[in-house]
């Protein structure tokens, strides 16, 4: 996997959750799909899947904030 590609994926999930938790969840999911493989190690179907994983996790607390964003518009109205 290119190191910017990385790079891209970490940064998304920091702005999205904070430095530190960010990277605890993009640092976990690595560990459970490609274990002890380096980031320039990965690649063919194990970047996929790492990818697949990461995007689905962003798409799912991204909807997930949304939801709680929205509740408190309601809540403080």
């Amino acid at each position: 996997m290119e190191i910017s590609k990385w790079n891209k994926a970490m940064e998304s999930f920091q702005e999205l959750l904070g430095w530190d938790y960010g990277m605890n969840v993009v640092l976990d999911i690595k560990k459970t799909t490609c274990e002890n493989k380096s980031i320039p190690d990965i690649y063919g179907r194990d970047e996929r899947r790492l990818l697949y994983k990461l995007r689905r996790t962003y798409d799912e607390v991204k909807k997930d904030k949304g939801c709680i964003q929205e509740w408190r518009k309601d809540d403080t109205s």
